[in-house]
């Protein structure tokens, strides 16, 4: 019989977090850049926002045959956002001062495209995605 004592500790249920200053702009009252805390999505977080990120197109007029289409930029956008529990990106108070309406516009708003992009880098790393890329590239290289 297996022993599934190994899958059954309380480090496994925790997520990974990380503290990340993902701007420079951002200082607290040291000066020193104010970090965001991020948490890892679940598998179970990813697949609801990969889902409510793809819609279905017909392919015929009859509309009898369907594919489907991701809007890609949107499912990175909700991926970093659901990461994101430091500043609260649903706050009224932060989304009025930016003028926009929801979390998504919120952190496109306030960062700029390079930070933004270190943001979602720094996510898929905690979610394990660049562990997989990097073995990739090792594959390939040798």
């Amino acid at each position: 019989m297996s022993n599934l004592s190994a899958f059954m500790k309380p480090e496994a249920l925790e997520r990974v977090r990380e503290n990340f200053a993902a701007s420079e702009r951002f200082k607290d009252g040291d000066g020193k850049p104010v970090e965001w805390e991020l948490v890892a999505p679940t598998p179970k977080e990813v697949n609801e926002i990969l889902d409510a990120c793809t819609r279905r197109i017909p392919v015929n007029r009859a509309r009898t045959q369907f594919t489907q289409e991701t809007d890609r930029s949107l499912y990175l956008c909700r991926l970093v956002t659901a990461a994101v529990k430091f500043p609260n990106l649903n706050d009224p108070e932060l989304q009025e001062f930016y003028h926009v309406k929801c979390a998504e516009d919120l952190i496109r708003t306030m960062l700029t495209p390079g930070e933004y992009d270190a943001l979602l880098q720094k996510v898929s790393e905690m979610s394990g995605y660049e562990q997989a890329f990097q073995s990739d590239v090792e594959y390939v290289k040798n």
